[in-house]
């Protein structure tokens, strides 16, 4: 009896540590951080899901969403442009571990496997006030993708004017 219960104690502890030692992310509410996803009618790829942890063990944030592909040939990579509203940002070169096939999902990070999630502290909430005031919003995009047919399909010109725009006072 006593092995047995050594035995599911050493169990428990390692599932413990392997719990601590993957990214914890708390889900922030959209009325305080939005992760808007751009129209792109003419896109191959349709950006879906998003939403916005914020990193509970250290500083971080992680915006996860979803990437289907909607065109009738496999994509080898893509980029995804993701711009804060204070005009900061980037994109973000995708390479699948093999070619995402038409009418497949892509998720850009997976829980349990790259992150977990855990519950919001007292702390992270003190964060998030004051009450019912946005402190930030975030809009993705697709600018490139590349197919395994070698043609690509690009959208530069957003990355550019959405750039200008967020970053240039209003009149």
């Amino acid at each position: 009896m006593r092995w047995l219960m050594a035995a599911l104690i050493l169990v428990g502890s390692l599932s413990i540590q392997g719990l601590a030692q993957k990214p914890q992310y708390v889900p922030i509410p959209r009325e305080k951080v939005l992760v808007a996803i751009a129209s792109q009618s003419d896109c191959p790829l349709k950006i879906q899901g998003a939403i916005f942890l914020l990193r509970a063990d250290q500083p971080g944030v992680l915006i996860k969403y979803n990437v289907k592909n909607l065109a009738k040939k496999p994509v080898s990579s893509f980029h995804i442009g993701i711009f804060e509203y204070s005009g900061t940002g980037g994109t973000r070169a995708i390479i699948p571990q093999r070619e995402l096939m038409p009418g497949e999902v892509l998720e850009s990070a997976k829980e349990g496997s790259d992150y977990v999630l855990v519950a919001m502290t007292p702390a992270i909430r003190e964060k998030l006030k004051p009450e019912n005031e946005m402190q930030a919003l975030y809009i993705l995009f697709v600018e490139k993708v590349f197919f395994a047919d070698g043609s690509t399909y690009a959208d530069e010109g957003v990355l550019k004017a959405l750039s200008s725009f967020l970053v240039t006072p209003t009149k």
